[in-house]
């Protein structure tokens, strides 16, 4: 890696010591970030009460240990978890990044020919998606995450999940229910 500065230099048959590299990492890391360090801001100048609530980072997290049942019947996604985040006019918006966890789990048997998929939304439009995860085993546990640009305002970000018999290009309803349980929703806005 070349340095524009660097702090140390290597020589041939030297032993490098972890400590020389690092300091070259940090003159880098001092310059990107203004030099915004405990040698150039005194203690305690930047404070909770210098700085508006939130002004930096949101952060909302939603836990649920309820059952959430999805119906065989119905062919389309079926909302399983909410969260509005509401980062308010004052603010320019930022990058929001959602994380989602779940458990799903079929009672009656495994059933190759099901599948079931999950889906985040950001204010009705898709940022993440399972492909069919096939219901051969009797559980799992997907994980989804995006990063959205959003501007300021109220905020709406849906987990949705939908069960069907799944052959080729064609669906149909699914011959049992599926029950969703762990649901676990984080939701961080970096502000601008």
């Amino acid at each position: 890696m070349a340095w524009r500065y660097p702090e140390r230099w290597f020589e041939g048959g030297e032993v490098i010591i972890p400590a020389d590299p690092n300091a070259s990492f940090g003159a880098l890391a001092g310059e990107m970030n203004g030099r915004l360090d405990a040698d150039n801001l005194p203690l305690l100048a930047l404070g909770t009460s210098l700085m508006e609530a939130e002004s930096i980072n949101v952060v909302r997290a939603a836990k649920s240990s309820t059952t959430t049942t999805i119906d065989k019947e119905t062919l389309g996604w079926q909302a399983i978890d909410t969260m509005n985040l509401d980062i308010g006019d004052g603010t320019p918006g930022g990058i929001l990044s959602v994380d989602f966890s779940c458990t799903w789990q079929n009672a009656t048997t495994a059933s190759p020919q099901h599948a079931v998929w999950f889906r985040l939304t950001v204010d009705g439009s898709a940022a993440a998606e399972t492909y069919a995860l096939s219901m051969w085993h009797r559980n799992g546990s997907p994980y989804l995450c995006c990063n959205v640009p959003v501007g300021p305002g109220s905020h709406n970000v849906i987990a949705w999940a939908r069960i069907a018999v799944w052959g080729g290009a064609s669906t149909a309803p699914a011959q049992f229910d599926l029950d969703i349980t762990g649901r676990e929703m984080v939701a961080r806005l970096a502000v601008r």
